[in-house]
């Protein structure tokens, strides 16, 4: 695991095209903020245990519904079944704790909805 602090000048912190948008400003705290990223290689289970406890948030108000179709979430199911790594997750911790899902919310979301596979048929995949 790799733990990287990065510190962040509220005011240095301008996006593209948000010149003369008014009421768009995000509600950011004065000063700096510190950043920490660290890379893991949680497994799926753990994942889907951290969402059924309430500890992982699949569908944050930021974040789209779910769009994809079953075709599309059986491949990822099939993919992880044959252990093919999976593209990366990003997540970000509240202060309570819990995780927000930023991206891989559509593979986070079809894994939860896989409910039915016994257990032995992903312990004895490849």
């Amino acid at each position: 695991m790799i733990s990287m602090p990065v510190v962040i000048d509220d005011e240095e912190l301008k996006f593209e095209g948000d010149e003369g948008e008014e009421g768009l400003a995000l509600p950011l705290s004065e000063g700096k903020r510190t950043i920490r990223t660290k890379s893991a290689d949680p497994e799926i289970e753990s994942l889907y245990g951290k969402h059924k406890r309430g500890k992982l948030v699949l569908q944050p108000h930021f974040q789209r519904l779910f769009v994809w179709d079953r075709a599309k979430a059986s491949k990822l199911i099939e993919s992880a079944l044959l252990a093919v790594p999976l593209p990366i997750i990003y997540l970000a911790e509240e202060t309570d704790g819990k995780e927000l899902v930023i991206d891989g919310q559509q593979r986070l979301t079809s894994i939860s909805r896989w409910e039915t596979v016994p257990a032995h048929w992903i312990e004895s995949a490849p």
